[in-house]
């Protein structure tokens, strides 16, 4: 919306106080919807990772903390997730224990890696698109359209405000990328320990799990969100990858289909 304005101040000097208001006014708005959503994603994925050692370790009492993560959520947002559960949300079919958590931080990794990367790849195009277009159309209107020191100093306004919505996109790509790198990492580790059992994982791998489940938490806290656009698009393909790495890639794109897994539900 503040770059529609923008357009509009630009190429239309008469309006181009009223647009400079519009900006600042939806620019707020931004700033204040940006932090009441970030404040709403910490509380998710803190409950997604307690939903995750819940399902993969022995039941353990989270009373007191859920029902705080809950009513930070509040009630709507409660239900709306609870419409949306799904029984085979995870694909690991251990029992209860290391192994299982194991497995979740591997699908979780694997699908928030290549989900990172994607939305770091559609961000930087995006950006590229905007800022050439916005350019453009600023030098197009300098040479063309009639101005006056008002107007410019609008303009001059207007434009911080762009740039504002291309820094705070920019930071958008630039935590994706991060992320993305940081969880490969973490990737290779957890697949170096994929074939331990449950006894050689409490005798031998206990505190390098601890370590990359607690380097996973710090990785994936605050990113932005992954667009569900953004999931959608790639989640076949990145469903055929899955089963490809757990089933061998031959076997997977010759043989019959694994689980879904993550294909059924959105962001790892």
């Amino acid at each position: 919306m503040t770059l529609i304005v923008t357009l509009i101040a630009v190429l239309m000097p008469r309006l181009s106080y009223f647009a400079a208001i519009v900006a600042f006014l939806c620019q707020i708005a931004t700033f204040y919807l940006r932090h009441q959503g970030q404040q709403k994603q910490g509380v998710g994925d803190e409950i997604r990772r307690r939903a995750m050692l819940l399902d993969a370790l022995e039941p353990f009492d989270q009373a007191f903390d859920l029902t705080e993560l809950l009513r930070k959520a509040g009630t709507e947002i409660r239900n709306r997730a609870a419409d949306s559960v799904e029984s085979d949300y995870f694909a690991s079919k251990a029992a209860d224990g290391l192994v299982r958590l194991r497995d979740h931080l591997r699908e979780n990794a694997f699908w928030n890696r290549c989900l990172y990367h994607e939305c770091a790849q559609s961000g930087t195009h995006l950006l590229t698109i905007v800022m050439s277009s916005a350019t453009l159309v600023f030098l197009f209107a300098l040479a063309i359209v009639p101005s006056s020191t008002t107007a410019n100093l609008t303009r001059v306004f207007i434009a911080l405000m762009g740039f504002f919505v291309a820094y705070a996109l920019l930071a958008d790509v630039t935590s994706w990328k991060s992320a993305s790198r940081a969880i490969e990492s973490i990737d290779r580790r957890l697949d170096s320990i994929k074939s331990l059992s449950e006894t050689e994982l409490r005798s031998f791998a206990l505190g390098e799990l601890l370590a990359i489940f607690s380097e996973y938490t710090v990785a994936t806290s605050k990113v932005p969100p992954i667009p569900e656009r953004t999931y959608t698009k790639h989640r076949e393909r990145l469903n055929t990858l899955w089963r490809g790495r757990e089933n061998g890639l031959k076997t997977s794109l010759l043989g019959p289909a694994a689980p879904a897994g993550k294909g059924e539900t959105l962001n790892g």
